[in-house]
């Protein structure tokens, strides 16, 4: 509550978002003022969207789909994500149309909501926009993709990205193998957790502690990282993956960072709420 009184931009509405997910009445209507406000066309207006539509709230998921067609809206890869986190399938021809979006991040994010929302529908689709791309960052994001949801066409190019010199191309091969669960993804990521890079470490150790609990203390550990930005995905990381740690929490509610301060915030009020027979 003290995030979602003195923070400013979205950190602000995610905090709000949090508390009106409890059942917090004053919350919600905090972020029913900003979406309809005069804040509506505002970037604040969309992250009060993007809190609403994680709600389950169909008019902030069309509002948010309606931007993804302004012309004016410049962050289109923070709505694609909203949109994912709201599990908003009828968008999936929306990212479709994205992919050939003249801005790499916009591609990028509707690539990978294509495959958070399991999209096989759009695999011909995807292969089209693939195969159009000579080379660059591009190519290997689609063929991340077409991995990630089973395509069989791409195995080559997706073993010569786990073996790439850069990070970040490693970690769209491990993303991959992890959401396709082919026979030996586990073992396959399993060295990314010693990777040079603190990026794939976590993300390699999120994607294994589901099935594999020791990689939580790789999260664990970054979350006293000397990089806020580093903490905060870490902490974005323990909210999301259940069972909490109490004590870890409280420790993450005094952290300099707002964001780190709202996911552990979050991850307490999730421990809190009563177990669903």
């Amino acid at each position: 509550r003290g995030v979602a009184a003195d923070a400013a931009g979205p950190v602000r509405f995610e905090a709000l978002g949090r508390l009106a997910s409890t059942g917090d009445d004053q919350s919600r209507r905090a972020l029913e003022s900003a979406s309809s406000g005069s804040e509506a066309l505002s970037f604040a207006g969309v992250s009060a969207d993007a809190a609403l539509a994680r709600l389950g709230d169909a008019r902030a998921t069309g509002r948010l789909a309606d931007r993804l067609n302004a012309s004016d809206m410049q962050d289109k890869a923070y709505v694609i994500n909203a949109l994912v986190d709201a599990r908003d399938t009828r968008s999936i021809g929306q990212l479709v149309a994205l992919l050939r979006d003249p801005n790499p991040a916009t591609k990028a994010a509707a690539a990978r909501g294509l495959v958070a929302l399991d999209a096989r529908t759009a695999l011909a689709d995807l292969k089209t926009v693939y195969d159009e791309q000579e080379s660059g960052p591009d190519r290997l994001v689609l063929a991340a993709a077409l991995k990630a949801l089973g395509s069989r066409e791409v195995d080559d190019v997706v073993e010569r990205m786990l073996a790439s010199p850069a990070s970040n191309v490693r970690l769209l091969a491990v993303e991959a193998l992890a959401r396709n669960q082919a026979p030996g993804w586990i073992d396959a990521i399993r060295p990314f957790l010693t990777d040079a890079s603190i990026e794939t470490r976590l993300r390699a150790a999120e994607l294994l502690t589901p099935v594999d609990p020791s990689a939580r203390a790789i999260i664990v550990k970054a979350c006293t990282d000397g990089s806020p930005a580093t903490r905060d995905t870490a902490a974005r990381m323990i909210e999301s993956l259940p069972p909490y740690d109490l004590r870890l929490l409280r420790r993450l509610l005094a952290d300099t960072s707002p964001f780190v301060r709202t996911h552990a915030a979050g991850a307490i009020l999730r421990a809190a709420q009563p177990k669903t027979p």
